[in-house]
Parts: C-alpha cells; structure tokens; sequence
C-alpha cells in the first residue's frame, strides 16, 4: 500500500476522533449573546464542507428546532436576515463562493461566524471581528475536505448547541464517534465493501437513501465522484419514485451501464420500506442490475454506519480504478483556469 493509501485510509480510521476534536474545541468559541437569538440558521459552502451540514440536516430533522438552509453559491438569499445565523464553512478558507458570502454577510449587517483551517476566510473573519472556529486537521492526513467531513460535522453541533437550535449532549456526541470507531472495525473486517465494489466497477452508480440517511446520499457520490473518479448520482425515495422511473427507459444501454445501491432501513416508515421493494420490482423488469444495504441500530448508529461504509467502498473503487484518491486533478484545473485573467 503506498503513501497516498494509507493516508486516505488512516483519515477514515480517525473520523471518530475528528467528530470529537472539533465539538469540544468548538466550546471555546464564544458568540455574543445575540447570536442565540435567531429563527433560522444558513450555511454557506461547497463540496467536502457541506456534506457535514447534509448529514446533520438528515439525521436531526425532527429535532432541529430552526429550519437550517444550505447554499452552494456566490450568493445569499434575500429572505436572511437580522434573525438568521450564517455559518460560513470553508475547509480550506479559500473557497471563493464561501468568501463572497463573508463579504455580503459583512456589508448587511448578519450574524455570521466562520469554521475553516486558515487562509482568506480566517483573515476575513479576524478583519470584520466574526466569531471563528479555526481548527487544525491532524486527523485528516489525506488532506481531503471530503475525509474531513466529521470535522464541519463536529463543529456544527457545537455551534447549532450553542445557538439554541439543537438541544445535543456531550454524552450523544460521544456515542456517535463511538459508531464510527465500531464500523471502522467492522467493515475492515468483512468483504462486504469489497464485494459491492467489484459490482459496481466500470458502472454508472445510482445510489438511494430515504429520510435520515438521505445525507449519505450526497457524501458517498461526493466520495465516488471524488476519490474514485467514478460517475454516480443520488437519489431519494420517495422523490425519485415520481419521476426516475420512467428516465430509465433510454437510453436502452442502461441495463449494461447502470447499478443501483439501495440502501434500506428498517427505521423507514412502513410506507418507504414498502417503496423500496416495489422499486426492485421496477429494476427487475427493466433488468437494471441493483444491490441492497440493509441497515440496522438506531438512526444514528445507522448514519455513522454507512458514513465509513461509504468512505471505505469509495477507497475500494479506487483501488479497482487504480486511481491515487488524494489526487484531484480536473477540479485543480478548473480552480486554475478560474483563477486565470
């Protein structure tokens, strides 16, 4: 295993204490004392910085006590206001779209802090006397936003805590990094991964997830997309049940190109496990090969669980791809090219 492997591996291995690092070390952040009082919090980032935020939105949305809203863009939406706290969450600190956000949130006058490791943002931040949580990614030696996930994950909770939108415990936080230590050790123990992987290889991969997971969805495309250099997509059900189906009749290739990853739970309502199992149904008549993850636990084990699932099945597809995944060549190109006059 070379360097670039082990690094990737090893910043999965350390997820847990990633999650654990940036919740407690987010406790030192002191905001002032209006900043508890908001009716909606807006988190703006991109890629690796928001799937964090995506796996929170899932798994804590019938306990968020204020309706969390993400933006992937330059822009802020005109309904924030003098009640609305932006998070503004950039890995590296330099992500342009994150720094315009930082800029209007200044010039309109909102409550706005920021989560980075440095660089422009963590200037911005000390320039117009925001709130910062600036951390040091040790546990994430691939260097990767999207294997420093648990870290944004951490750092959120912190801040959502101490906003008064989510009521959390220490203790709750602390079993959840636990889950991600067991899995760790139980997928690395287990062909599973590597199974599902071979199956997937040289194909499209759609991946569907419901309700708490729906924020795995996005984080293990990311990762496929990313790390693999593999084509996939997520979907949800029941959404994707309204229009998906008929899109599978062409191209007619479809039934050689694609593989779906339905990853069910028996946490679902009744009505969504239903879904899953008239959606094989679909598939088998379309003679679109599919592959079942079946889930079990509580709603959080379930979510960190398929966190490492996905993390680790991202790194076994690269392997299978014989691609080095802390490289990204093609998104360094276009930062470049965007960067050039």
């Amino acid at each position: 295993m070379n360097k670039a492997d082990e690094t990737y591996l090893e910043s999965i291995e350390l997820s847990g204490k990633q999650l654990l690092a940036s919740y407690n070390e987010a406790k030192l952040l002191k905001l002032p004392k209006n900043f508890s009082d908001i009716n909606k919090v807006l988190v703006v980032g991109m890629g690796g910085s928001q799937l964090g935020v995506d796996l929170i939105n899932a798994l804590f949305f019938d306990r968020l006590k204020y309706p969390i809203t993400q933006i992937r863009g330059y822009k802020l939406p005109k309904y924030v206001d003098k009640k609305t706290l932006v998070i503004l969450s950039s890995y590296s600190g330099s992500t342009e779209e994150v720094i315009s956000g930082a800029h209007e949130a200044k010039k309109r006058g909102l409550k706005a802090l920021a989560i980075c490791t440095g660089g422009k943002l963590a200037s911005l931040a000390k320039k117009y006397k925001l709130p910062i949580y600036l951390f040091d990614p040790i546990d994430n030696p691939s260097g990767q936003p999207r294997m420093g996930t648990s870290y944004t994950t951490g750092a959120v909770l912190q801040i959502l805590k101490k906003s008064g939108a989510l009521k959390i415990t220490d203790s709750e936080v602390d079993n959840l990094a636990k889950y991600l230590v067991k899995s760790y050790k139980k997928y690395t123990k287990t062909k599973e991964v590597d199974n599902l992987a071979k199956k997937l290889k040289d194909k499209i991969i759609i991946y569907v997830t419901s309700e708490f997971l729906e924020g795995n969805g996005h984080i293990i495309t990311n990762q496929t997309n990313e790390s693999s250099k593999q084509l996939a997509y997520y979907y949800h059900i029941p959404e994707l049940n309204h229009h998906l189906l008929e899109g599978l009749t062409f191209p007619k290739a479809n039934t050689k190109l694609l593989h779906f990853v339905l990853v069910n739970s028996d946490m679902y309502l009744p009505r969504n496990q239903k879904r899953y199992k008239v959606m094989k149904e679909v598939l088998n008549k379309y003679k679109i090969k599919y592959s079942d993850i079946k889930l079990n636990g509580t709603k959080e084990e379930q979510v960190f669980s398929m966190l490492t699932f996905g993390a680790l099945l991202s790194f076994k597809l690269t392997k299978l791809n014989k691609q080095d995944p802390t490289l990204i060549p093609w998104v360094d190109y276009f930062k470049h090219r965007m960067a050039s006059k």
